[in-house]
């Protein structure tokens, strides 16, 4: 196999293997895995805000916000 196809595909299993930590996070701690992907902002602080006023709007939101948009 030659390097770069190696070199490739350790990057693309530490792409998943992130992509799936921000899954994780989003659904235990919606405003971590909102922060995690789109940094600390308006979107995170509206997720924490929803957040704390009921965990399945901060929930919906930060899946929304994470892999719908």
């Amino acid at each position: 196999m030659p390097l770069s196809l190696h070199t490739a595909g350790g990057r693309y299993e530490r792409i998943i293997t992130m992509a799936i930590l921000i899954l994780i996070a989003t659904i235990l701690l919606p405003p971590l895995g909102v922060a995690a992907k789109h940094g600390l902002g308006k979107t995170t602080l509206l997720n924490l805000v929803l957040t704390v006023l009921g965990f399945v709007p901060g929930l919906i939101h930060g899946l929304y916000v994470n892999y719908a948009r």
